[in-house]
């Protein structure tokens, strides 16, 4: 007996399998693959020989290449053949489940024989990728303010006496602000002063003082009257001493904040000081400004890329985020749809493992894992993880570590990687003008680290190349600058060169620093040998700031010593009448106190001589 439905469930299934390979045919496959890289990359995504097998579940092609967006005659990378094997029946739910990538005959940064460039479209925003959009640009901006120092400048003269003719200075218009600001506060104190009740009630406190006169107090209750008095007194005399003192403590802590603007005047000369050097195009020159042009471009160019392989995982990442329903915000009391993610649930897009293995165009053979490329890390509870290793046999190491971190609202990333021993025979370690020549020989290491949490950044590089020689300068010694000519001897000085830079904070306060061997080298070099000129204009600059500004600081300074002096004079004024008040005071306390101990003691001895003639 036949069974007919499991004739019809087989032919169903034939029936499906028939028309996925219609769909899916190879070349059409091979396009959307290709389109969808495309997109993902910015660049042309090339795959070759590609085959689809639906009965064996597994996808295969002989060749892949990726362009390279910022060069688009190089790939990024390009791989031998891959494999990869994954399930068949998510497919029918729309969900790409892949058990195992192997990559085989990767290599990077490869030349093409095409121009891998696209036509560029308009992006749209994200939010994801807003702080990364911010820290690039402020990154470019830092290093356009360093990277452009006008050293040509030391090979030209500088015209001092036609830049003072001009010179504007600033400084007197503000010290003149300054002091009519100054008279204000002044002024004020002033009349706070005249206002005070102090004197007023040390002349009345005086007066009563001055009524007393303890020779002509007869009896002991007069005298603890008067005492008491003379206590009400010393109430109403430390209450004016308690204002007075208030008063005093005002003034001297306004003074202090008066003090601390007239310091101002120093940096406003040191502004007009900034702004004729500016006028005079001389450079300052920093230890922290030589590095950064020598090398700040290329870090901060290299650096920029690969915060937008970052930016783009954040893109995606946050795009797949935005499928979860959204959460309501319902009223108190009432109930709303709580979400959770199902323990058997499968997310749209998964890779579980990617075995990679391939070599560089320099021999440097590689090997690595990455596990967990995933639509939503949510699903799987875990985050995506790389390890990749090289070696070659000329002692060089590679090695990679990488963790993207979505599974929290706040995204993390971090790399750190190792890279040693790797020959710089004709390299160029800068993209700077006054670095032009290659290395004819040196090795180097480097080890960087990048953590990204939310929109923090944390990345130190450091760069270290030893057994150092440049190659000669093609520039003749009569076509070479004065500048040129002292850079080339110094870097034929150095057999080791170390470099570190850190980039730290968010996108708003972003700490970039940068600094190498070279930078105390060069800045010594520069001052010894081509400082004179620029130190002769400095020194005249300097000095006719200072002359067109002494009268206007000096007349500024005695207006606030006269003016700080007055006041103090009318507080030790008023605290000479309270001084003098409070001894004459404590002088006839003294003095009644004295003279009650003298009668109670009389009176004693009174009593005891009338006892005594009680009992004779």
């Amino acid at each position: 007996m036949i069974r007919w439905k499991g004739v019809i469930a087989l032919a169903v299934l034939a029936g499906l399998f028939i028309v996925l390979s219609l769909i899916f045919t190879d070349r059409w496959l091979e396009h959307r693959l290709e389109d969808a890289g495309s997109a993902l990359v910015g660049a042309r995504v090339e795959i070759d020989g590609l085959d689809l097998s639906l009965t064996q579940a597994r996808l295969k092609w002989n060749r892949l290449q990726v362009t390279d967006p910022k060069h688009t005659m190089r790939n990024l990378f390009e791989t031998g053949t891959c494999e990869l094997d994954f399930e068949f029946w998510p497919l029918l739910s729309k969900k790409i489940i892949v058990e195992n990538f192997r990559i085989s005959g990767f290599k990077p940064n490869t030349p093409r024989t095409t121009d891998g460039k696209l036509p560029r479209k308009a992006k749209g925003k994200s939010a994801a990728s807003d702080f990364l959009q911010k820290t690039a640009h402020k990154l470019q901006q830092n290093i356009a303010r360093s990277s452009g120092l006008p050293l040509q400048s030391f090979n030209k003269k500088i015209n001092t006496d036609s830049l003072l003719k001009i010179l504007n200075l600033r400084t007197p218009q503000k010290i003149d602000s300054l002091k009519k600001a100054l008279q204000v506060s002044f002024e004020a104190w002033q009349n706070r002063l005249k206002q005070l009740h102090s004197e007023k009630d040390l002349q009345e406190i005086q007066r009563q003082i001055q009524t007393i006169h303890p020779e002509k107090i007869k009896t002991l209750p007069q005298l603890q009257q008067t005492l008491k008095t003379l206590r009400s007194v010393e109430k109403k005399l430390k209450a004016v001493s308690d204002s007075l003192k208030n008063v005093k403590s005002d003034l001297n802590r306004e003074l202090a904040q008066l003090r601390q603007s007239v310091q101002a005047v120093n940096r406003w000369i040191e502004e007009d000081y900034r702004r004729a050097l500016k006028l005079a195009q001389i450079p300052e020159l920093s230890k922290e400004n030589i590095a950064r042009m020598l090398f700040g471009p290329t870090l901060v160019n290299r650096f920029n890329q690969y915060l937008g392989y970052i930016r783009t995982a954040r893109h995606y990442a946050a795009k797949f985020r935005s499928t979860e329903p959204k959460k309501e915000r319902p009223p108190r009391f009432k109930g709303q749809n709580i979400y959770f993610y199902s323990p058997n649930a499968r997310p749209d897009f998964w890779i579980k493992k990617i075995d990679l293995s391939g070599q560089t165009a320099g021999g440097l053979r590689l090997s690595g894992l990455i596990k967990d490329i995933v639509s939503d890390q949510r699903f799987i509870h875990r985050p995506t993880t790389m390890q990749i290793n090289g070696s070659a046999a000329d002692g060089r190491t590679f090695a990679l570590h990488g963790e993207l971190n979505y599974l929290q609202e706040e995204a993390q990333e971090i790399f750190d990687l190792n890279y040693r021993h790797f020959p710089l025979k004709n390299v160029r370690i800068s993209d700077s003008p006054y670095l032009p020549q290659k290395l004819t020989k040196g090795i180097g290491s480097l080890q960087a680290k990048l953590v990204l949490k939310g929109n923090q950044i944390n990345s130190s590089v450091q760069f270290v190349v030893t057994h150092l020689a440049f190659a000669a300068s093609k520039q003749t010694s009569a076509r070479r600058n004065t500048v040129q000519s002292l850079i080339d001897d110094v870097l034929h000085k150095i057999d080791v060169l170390t470099l570190q830079a850190k980039i730290y904070g968010t996108g708003d306060h972003l700490k970039f620093t940068l600094n190498s061997n070279l930078d105390d080298l060069l800045l010594k070099a520069f001052r010894s040998r081509l400082s004179a000129q620029v130190q002769k204009a400095q020194q005249r600059i300097r000095a006719e700031i200072e002359k067109r500004t002494l009268a206007a600081r000096k007349d500024l300074q005695t207006f606030v010593s006269q003016k700080e002096s007055a006041l103090q004079a009318e507080l030790n004024r008023y605290q000479k009448l309270l001084d003098r008040e409070k001894a004459r005071l404590k002088k006839q306390q003294k003095e009644i106190e004295q003279r009650i101990a003298k009668e109670k003691k009389k009176k004693t001895k009174e009593v005891q001589q009338k006892l005594k003639s009680l009992f004779k």
